[in-house]
């Protein structure tokens, strides 16, 4: 915090966000009192509190009277804030068909992730729908996607099994499950071997994978996650503060 050029509350904002990703102050819990910020960073309570719009605005933490401020995201996580479009591709040459998705099987399973669990206000190990579907296109298989529903939202889900592609346009006709929002994340990992024998490509292959949460009008809908073939598939995200 030496920089005579950049005023003392953009310091401030820019050191919490670095402790912030750094896990000193983790998602979901409470930044310290203002008085304690004061201390620790030697500045006036004004410098505080302009450090802390910052930070709201950027939205990595929320503020509410007399509660405290309330870490949302990480300071890496900003950039994603003010996303207004994403658009995927498919990059097979010679191939024109469309991408399709297509429902391979529905069973009933113990839900594998205690944060999965969790996020559908589950027990760890509860039993829970499971959707493995393919992604195509053409004839090749470039996805594997995998869905984790809780039974109560969709009971009898398993009967429909091979009747639908759109899964949520499904679920919203069937059941009344209206998708309303969702959090995604985007990292690497290599293809197992089922990765590997479904998409035709060696084991420890490159993949992109994506983890979702998504919510509808009921409260937490499911937890997916994407496997995609990284060398044909790739995101494009655009952003904008206008």
């Amino acid at each position: 915090m030496n920089n005579m050029r950049t005023p003392k509350y953009e310091q401030v904002a820019e050191a919490i966000a670095k402790q912030i990703t750094l896990g000193k102050y983790p998602v979901g819990s409470m930044l310290p009192p203002e008085p304690e910020l004061e201390k620790e960073y030697k500045v006036s309570r004004a410098t505080v509190r302009n450090a802390m719009q910052i930070l709201l605005r950027e939205g990595l933490v929320s503020i509410r009277q007399g509660r405290g401020t309330k870490v949302l995201h990480t300071a890496d996580m900003r950039r994603f804030a003010s996303v207004t479009s994403l658009s995927e591709t498919v990059r097979i040459k010679g191939e024109d068909a469309l991408s399709l998705m297509c429902v391979v099987k529905i069973d009933e399973v113990r839900i594998p992730s205690d944060e999965d669990a969790r996020f559908l206000h589950l027990e760890p190990g509860s039993k829970v729908y499971r959707l493995q579907r393919i992604m195509k296109k053409g004839e090749v298989v470039y996805g594997i996607t995998t869905n984790y529903l809780p039974e109560s939202l969709a009971p009898g889900l398993p009967e429909y099994e091979g009747q639908f592609m759109d899964l949520y346009s499904f679920l919203e006709k069937q059941y009344g499950i209206k998708y309303t929002k969702a959090d995604e994340s985007i990292y690497a990992v290599s293809a197992g071997l089922l990765e590997a024998q479904v998409m035709d490509i060696p084991v420890n292959t490159p993949l992109l994978r994506t983890r979702r949460t998504a919510y509808c009008n009921f409260g937490p809908m499911e937890c997916s996650y994407y496997e995609m073939r990284s060398d044909i598939y790739s995101i494009h995200i655009h952003m904008s503060n206008e």
